[in-house]
């Protein structure tokens, strides 16, 4: 059999992570946070009484496109 692989038992593991990427912290736009709790606040509000008014439904559409971007 040959001996392609090694001893992984004896592997210098703190060495092979150390090397290892690290992942970087995404950045989250602004506008999407705003969009998202302006939404979920227009959402219980629709929920505790619920409205036909165009405005509002409006909004609530174009809360739900900007999120839909991200997502």
């Amino acid at each position: 059999m040959s001996d392609d692989f090694h001893d992984w038992t004896e592997a210098d593991w703190k060495d092979f992570y150390g090397t290892w990427p690290k992942p970087t912290p995404r950045k989250v736009d602004p506008a999407l946070l705003a969009a998202v709790k302006r939404g979920l606040m227009l959402l219980y509000l629709n929920e505790l009484r619920p409205t036909k008014a165009p405005k509002k439904i409006a909004e609530l559409e174009k809360i739900s496109r900007l999120v839909k971007r991200f997502v």
